[in-house]
């Protein structure tokens, strides 16, 4: 089961060094004792803690907070200035370090309680306790003192990524953000995708330490959009809406506010080799091979006749994962509706395609991104017997094209077509959101607008990169001067443009990440024969349930 974790810092004003307390109100009680630190170690061990996730990892049920309007009993500790603290907070769970820093010129305490907490996706639960939280970590901003030296914190405008695409922004030296804005400092950092997450959250909630500029990813997008942390940029939406594709907005948006903006657009395709078509369909012609896999029965159908007519050797896809995000945009309900779990219809035919194509060995049978999954692109992929399987076609995106099929087949350039196949979907895409408490407002907002709708830039940018870029006006200037030499001189520009106008971004949700896990487990039990398609989707709806998830029965 996914386990979604989110960094939480709690504040609190206390008057003591080491206390005790009891508050039946709250879930769990506890102990805090601490030693004083230096101002380095303090940072070390923060670093340590976001980087390893070492804190703690407990669930939800059992972590406490606190309302520091309840009587708390101890001794003040006397210092004078800023001071450190590094200690141990216990409770009827266990034990997890903790972090905290105090004012001894104001005798306020502000506890960082730092762990790594195992939410139950889309409780309403938490959402209700961390808006109390958000609301109590206001407060304390607010009455913050005020910096004594003259130079601000805030000079630089601080961008933190996972991907190398806005370092490239930033610092290219003709058209990047520095360059064309040469009165801004910018201070980049990037960190890894799988780390990104735990590095960012807790600052975004404590705001001690926050970036101005954050990019989103697009598994991840919708949970910092929906959680209020977000500066809302619908001015610059409403600013440049009328030549922006829909669904990259949708997606940045929530209850009718825009919090982040992408200079991109990420639709799919189904790529399909040519010499293949042509020797079992009798043409490699894009639009009739389309009508071969215009919806997903018609897909089923033709999988079946490719492993007839080649009499065994031919699959349709070497991964049932590459039909995922095709099934996953063709459904007309998310996945949460009015607080209730809904399993679309196209995600149970999904199930039963999965099913169908798995015990016919209509597929590949192979794990994607797998070595032999990269091989079906070559044409190298073998059976266990040692026996050549041909693989048809593969789902992928704008940047699919450029670097899985090119960087990974460059010896079958010009023998690949792509098609939209079964469904208008999308795969990927980095979103640019600004943190709601940044001192660097104007700096923040000329970053977003440059790289999210400056139409010079963006032209730029595409021609340099071959990304689709999230801006008609552009769009529509470039996409006929396209000719790909991979695909056979197809204009993938112009195909992909088409088919971004038929993805929803409605559908995406903050919760997605941890749902869609459990749905692909459920998948996996069936499809291997381990549960049937009942209790696969019984033991699906149980889990999500056991989130705190109300389930539509």
């Amino acid at each position: 089961m996914k386990k979604v974790f989110f960094a939480l810092y709690f504040f609190c004003s206390l008057t003591a060094y080491s206390q005790t307390w009891t508050e039946p109100a709250l879930i769990a009680a506890g102990r805090i004792e601490y030693r004083v630190i230096t101002k380095q170690e303090y940072d070390r061990l923060l670093n340590q803690m976001i980087e390893d996730g070492s804190m703690c990892d407990i669930d939800f049920n059992d972590v406490f907070y606190i309302d520091d309007n309840k009587p708390i009993s101890g001794t003040r500790p006397t210092f004078n200035g800023y001071y450190y603290l590094y200690g141990t907070l216990t409770t009827v769970v266990g034990r997890s370090r903790v972090l905290a820093y105090g004012n001894g010129n104001t005798g306020r305490l502000e506890i960082q309680f730092a762990f790594f907490n195992r939410i139950q996706a889309g409780s309403n639960e938490f959402y209700n306790r961390y808006n109390k939280y958000i609301s109590r970590v206001n407060q304390i901003q607010s009455n913050a003192p005020s910096q004594s030296n003259s130079m601000s914190v805030y000079d630089q405008l601080k961008v933190w990524s996972f991907t190398d695409e806005l370092a490239y922004m930033i610092d290219n030296p003709t058209w990047g953000f520095k360059a064309t804005h040469p009165g801004i400092e910018v201070e980049y950092s990037q960190t890894p995708m799988d780390q990104f997450q735990a590095k960012i959250d807790p600052v975004l909630v404590s705001g001690q330490g926050a970036p101005d500029i954050i990019a989103l990813e697009s598994a991840f997008v919708r949970k910092y959009v929906e959680s209020g942390l977000l500066l809302d940029i619908t001015d610059i939406y409403e600013a440049n809406k009328s030549k922006l594709l829909a669904y990259p907005v949708e997606v940045g948006s929530y209850n009718g506010k825009v919090y982040a903006m992408s200079w991109q657009a990420c639709p799919g395709a189904m790529f399909y080799r040519r010499s293949l078509a042509k020797k079992y369909l009798g043409t490699d012609d894009p639009k009739t091979v389309q009508t071969y896999f215009s919806n997903f029965t018609k897909f089923l159908e033709t999988a079946k006749l490719l492993k007839d007519r080649s009499k065994g050797s031919c699959v349709v896809v070497s991964s049932l994962r590459d039909l995922w995000n095709s099934f996953l945009s063709a459904r007309k309900n998310p996945w949460i509706i009015n607080d209730k779990l809904v399993i679309d219809p196209v995600m149970e035919q999904y199930l039963d395609i999965c099913k169908t194509l798995h015990d016919n060995r209509w597929e590949g049978g192979v794990g994607q991104w797998s070595d032999d999954w990269f091989a079906g692109m070559k044409g190298e992929l073998k059976d266990y017997s040692g026996k050549r399987i041909e693989v048809f076609s593969y789902f992928l995106p704008t940047w699919g094209l450029h670097y899985v099929l090119k960087t990974n087949a460059p010896g079958t350039k010009g023998d690949w077509a792509m098609i939209q196949g079964p469904s208008a979907y999308r795969w990927g895409g980095t979103w640019v959101g600004a943190y709601k408490g940044t001192k660097n407002l104007a700096a923040v907002k000329k970053f977003i607008r440059y790289v999210a709708t400056d139409e010079a830039f963006l032209e730029t940018w595409a021609k340099e990169t071959g990304d689709m870029v999230n801006n008609l006006n552009v769009v529509n200037k470039i996409k006929d001067s396209y000719s790909e030499p991979f695909l056979g001189g197809q204009n993938h520009y112009a195909l992909f443009t088409e088919m971004a106008k038929g993805v929803n971004g409605k559908l995406l949700q903050g919760n997605d990440e941890a749902i869609e896990e459990i749905f692909g487990e459920a998948m996996t039990a069936f499809v291997n024969g381990e549960k049937t398609k009942a209790k696969a989707l019984a033991d699906f709806r149980a889990q999500v349930e056991a989130c705190y998830i109300p389930v539509e029965r």
